[in-house]
């Protein structure tokens, strides 16, 4: 069935091959009234160092001819670009839920540091900067969970509560036009998680389930069931205690898994798994900064009633110029401290002081990119020579992992999530590796009742009607 024939469809394409950089690009065109409105949902930062030179290309279409950008949820991979979208050329409404409105002024202040840092060290110039941010926060308009807005003359689009992390949101867009007696319904899962242990999640209401939609659904870990997570971490730090590790160094992602660690250690020391005689220490400013704003908008991100207070006992701050003297301090400790890869952030000056000692541990809690400093620890055998900031560093101290704290569904939920829609039209699997995407198709092929099943690359576009898929054309966008 070709375009012609359907008066109103939206084409979708992704600009992202794999995970991070994430950005769905959309066009809606109405052919009879030959008007069509673009819009992006996400626009992430590269992180792989395969795609990472992505960051510094224009964008494959004019910003200035967006109508709109939805945001889905506050992490870097999805939000990490949009003020670079704004410096070229982009000047309309950035629509995201009031949860996720809370931390981006944080989180792209944080952003632009380490992008001038790095621009520095190859003198050029950064892909943006404070004065864009700014003129950025100044275009965010912080929507309510479940309250349809207004986007364009024939676009609404609707937030629901998502488990992934605070403010995260699951997005239907309802596009209609007079010409059609049906509505396009565009199911955006962003980052997906069904629970969380900061915030009840609200089910997706009935009268949405029942619609006829296309779903965007992320694949991260299609590959891997909810079975496989090993539930280590609490067990790992009692045996480093028992062993007498007395410097115990997390890495961990600022935004949320910081803090649900913090909380993990609250319940530690309430069953007296971890002595008094440790003290827990929080480093990293963006991690303090966004722990601030878990504590003073506890009410206004639907926290429960046990998590307004969430910080274990006696916490304390590092700042910069007392770090160096805690590093050295002989007195059992443990350190939380970003960045959750160990390659930026106070982790950097934390990791080559523990990584020689006997009685260090370091455990990362969240998945390592390749080439990051944290993965290459975690391939190095006990007693290696390990190269850190261009030093050379024997590695004697343990070194941990533990994936239990993703906050990405697995398999069996997604295909749960996907389930729960009862007139599946299209499902396409976007933001996994090449072959995690195919596996979870697979999967969904076998498991779920839906006319086409597609995988959202950068390499094709997916032309999309009220009843589902149209056609798919190849593409090249990144």
């Amino acid at each position: 069935m070709s375009g012609s024939k359907n008066p109103l469809y939206v084409d979708i394409m992704a600009l992202h091959p794999e995970v991070t950089g994430s950005c769905i690009f959309c066009v809606v065109k109405d052919a009879i009234l030959k008007k069509s409105v673009k819009f992006v949902v996400d626009c992430g930062l590269f992180q792989e160092l395969a795609h990472e030179d992505l960051n510094e290309k224009e964008f494959p279409f004019k910003p200035e001819n967006l109508d709109f950008v939805l945001i889905t949820h506050n992490h870097l991979d999805h939000i990490g670009r949009v003020p670079f979208l704004v410096k070229q050329g982009f000047n309309k409404n950035i629509y995201t839920t009031t949860g996720t409105s809370l931390f981006l002024r944080k989180a792209w202040n944080n952003t632009t540091e380490i992008l001038e840092r790095k621009a520095k060290l190859k003198n050029q110039k950064p892909l943006y900067e404070k004065d864009d941010v700014l003129y950025t926060l100044s275009k965010v308009k912080a929507c309510e969970f479940c309250k349809p807005i207004k986007v364009a003359d024939n676009v609404e689009v609707t937030f629901y509560m998502n488990g992934h992390v605070p403010g995260a949101s699951i997005v239907h867009v309802r596009i209609s036009s007079c010409f059609s007696e049906e509505d396009i319904n565009l199911i955006f899962t962003g980052d997906y998680k069904k629970d969380n242990i900061f915030f009840d999640v609200d089910p997706l209401p009935k009268e949405l389930l029942n619609l006829p939609v296309s779903i965007i659904c992320e694949s991260t870990y299609g590959d891997m069931t909810s079975s496989e997570i090993s539930y280590t971490f609490e067990d790992n730090i009692k045996n480093a205690i028992r062993e007498g590790k007395t410097n115990i160094v997390i890495p961990a992602f600022s935004f949320a898994r910081t803090q649900e660690l913090l909380y993990k250690l609250k319940n530690m020391q309430d069953n007296n798994l971890i002595p008094k005689t440790y003290q827990i220490y929080l480093d990293g400013k963006l991690s303090q900064s966004f722990t601030t704003i878990f504590l003073t908008h506890a009410e206004m991100l639907g926290f429960k009633n046990e998590m307004i207070d969430f910080l274990p006992k006696g916490l304390k701050n590092i700042y910069k110029e007392e770090r160096f003297a805690i590093m050295k301090d002989e007195r059992p400790k443990i350190i939380i401290t970003s960045a959750g890869m160990g390659s930026y952030g106070p982790a950097q000056m934390h990791i080559p002081e523990v990584i020689t000692r006997k009685n260090g541990l370091i455990h990362f809690t969240g998945y390592m990119a390749e080439g990051t400093l944290g993965r290459d620890l975690q391939e190095a055998k006990q007693g290696d020579m390990v190269k850190i900031g261009g030093i050379i560093k024997k590695k004697l101290a343990d070194v941990l992992y533990t994936n239990e704290f993703s906050s990405h569904a697995k398999q069996d939920e997604i295909i749960e999530l996907l389930n729960k829609f009862n007139c599946k039209k299209l499902v396409l699997f976007n933001h996994g590796e090449s072959a995690t995407k195919e596996q979870i198709a697979k999967v969904a092929f076998e498991n779920i009742k839906a006319k086409n099943i597609g995988i959202l690359g950068n390499d094709v576009l997916f032309r999309v009607g009220p009843y589902g898929l149209i056609k798919t054309m190849t593409t090249k966008f990144c």
